[in-house]
């Protein structure tokens, strides 16, 4: 079986998402991550994390759209602009579920950290 095929057979469990969303939502909205911020737009539930002093707004929603992926994109906090050599660079990221909410939470903590850290570092290097 592709990857394709299989993170498409994973996907259109936008219930199951939706609990997954809510609960990282309940976890991260006082606490943060490493001094990342979670904000969810009312509009679409897109989650974005940003940091005090760093110049970077990072887009991270587990499964979206029902999507077994957590799909990184970035912009500029200062401009809006889109960063396209950090977003090449942290990607779409595969997220499995296993449909426990605890479990798939610290699993995408865990991917969502290196990305925070990852996409830090690099835009500290392009300055």
């Amino acid at each position: 079986m592709s990857v394709r095929t299989f993170i498409k057979e994973l996907s259109g469990n936008e219930a199951y998402a939706d609990k997954l969303q809510l609960y990282v939502e309940k976890q991260l909205s006082d606490k943060g991550l490493n001094g990342w911020n979670l904000t969810v737009n009312e509009e679409d539930g897109r989650f974005s994390f940003s940091k005090d002093g760093v110049d970077l707004i990072i887009f991270a929603t587990p499964m979206l759209n029902g999507v077994a992926t957590i799909p990184f994109t970035t912009e500029r906090k200062s401009d809006g602009r889109t960063i396209k050599n950090i977003n090449r660079m942290l990607g779409t990221i595969v997220l499995i579920p296993s449909y426990d909410v605890a479990k798939d939470y610290k699993r995408y903590v865990q991917l969502l950290y290196s990305g925070l850290n990852r996409a830090e570092k690099a835009l500290n290097a392009i300055r």
